[in-house]
């Protein structure tokens, strides 16, 4: 049983399987195998959405199963366990595997997986050493959560498609600061305000659709970790905040110019880049002291 939903750039589609054999071919291109562990009627259900540049799923399965895979050559693969975070105090069990390799997982009954796939290519940079101290530390929450919320939102069909083109980079975004994070700060330096400026000429003129840390590094042919030092040593700011405020000025601009009947807070916020309406309400009014739907019905 599939439900499938074409988009301008990419698909979504959720399927149910009641053999574990015929749920090995969910994921194409992947090599994997199901044993049961359990005696029962078998029931899986995997939601995918795929777009150019990164894959999402998530995957609950009622039986306790043993899964054998090999992450594709061009792929790295980080894995939640949702089931385990509700059961206990909330905390993500995360794990990053790499490209190549063949790995085997014991399943709980009852798994609730959940599943990032992004270009291999977008994590040579930084080093196995790197990507294989990305462990539970480090993947907290908050990416699980946008991930699972855009999963959701092109499911229910009201994520825009501008979203959608954003999404990959705002997920890049989240990851490398994670692989940053911990990091001795390098001194300040000599030229670093000259080179900060040139980064928020650079910010200033970008679209708001490009407005993340992935597409200003290839714009200006600089490592992300060398433009979050800039903007650190120089204001204070971390850059990803920085960014993030841009991003909701923007929504506030197009709410503050627009009548309700034109638009939705929704549509604008996600437009931008927000998938979590609590966190994205909750962001705009401390930095604007009202809620946006406060904005949109304003007298201009």
């Amino acid at each position: 049983m599939q439900r499938k939903t074409l988009l301008r750039d990419g698909a979504a589609c959720d399927a149910i399987y009641f053999d574990d054999v015929a749920q090995e071919a969910w994921l194409p291109g992947w090599s994997q195998s199901y044993r049961r562990l359990q005696v029962g009627p078998y029931r899986a259900q995997v939601t995918r959405l795929a777009l150019p540049g990164m894959l999402l799923a998530r995957e609950r399965i009622n039986l306790a199963v043993q899964n054998e895979f090999t992450v594709p050559e061009d792929q790295v693969y980080l894995y939640f366990d949702l089931a385990a975070a509700r059961e206990r105090t909330g905390h993500i069990n995360a794990k990053l595997y790499q490209p190549g390799r063949c790995y085997g997982a014991f399943l709980e009954a009852g798994c609730d997986d959940l599943m990032i796939c992004l270009p291999g290519c977008e994590f040579k940079k930084y080093g196995i050493e790197k990507l294989e101290a990305l462990t539970l530390s480090h993947c907290d929450y908050g990416l699980s959560s946008w991930a699972l919320t855009l999963l959701e939102g092109v499911m229910a069909g009201y994520v825009s498609e501008k979203l959608l083109a954003l999404a990959p980079k705002l997920a890049l975004d989240q990851i490398s600061a994670m692989l940053h994070d911990g990091e001795d700060p390098r001194p300040r330096g000599v030229g670093l305000e000259r080179q900060f400026r040139d980064l928020f000429e650079l910010c200033s003129s970008l679209p708001a659709d490009m407005l993340t840390v992935t597409d200003i590094a290839a714009v200006s042919k600089r490592t992300p970790a060398d433009l979050r030092h800039i903007c650190q040593a120089v204001t204070g700011l971390r850059l990803d905040a920085m960014l993030q405020a841009w991003r909701l000025s923007a929504v506030h601009r197009v709410l503050h110019h627009a009548a309700p009947c034109e638009v939705s807070v929704t549509a604008v916020a996600m437009d931008h880049g927000f998938t979590h309406w609590g966190r994205f309400s909750a962001a705009y009014r401390d930095m604007f002291g009202v809620l946006p739907s406060e904005t949109l019905r304003a007298p201009t």
